[in-house]
């Protein structure tokens, strides 16, 4: 655990979906310990996020999300 690597839990709901059997899926789950999951985005990240790519798109400055 606490490898400095991110891991959205998003991501890792995916990735355990896609997986064909428990097993496969409980070990693949043991691995993806050794990443720290990152939070979900909160309504206040979003809002701010929006902020900065409007401050960008007025300056210019195209960014893909």
């Amino acid at each position: 655990m606490g490898s400095g690597q991110k891991l959205p839990n998003i991501r890792t709901i995916q990735i355990l979906l896609g997986l064909k059997t428990e097993a496969e899926a409980s070990r693949i789950a043991d691995l993806l310990l050794a990443f720290d999951v990152v939070p979900e985005p909160t309504m206040t990240d979003d809002r701010e996020a929006a902020r900065i790519e409007r401050l960008c798109r007025a300056n210019g400055v195209t960014i893909q999300i």
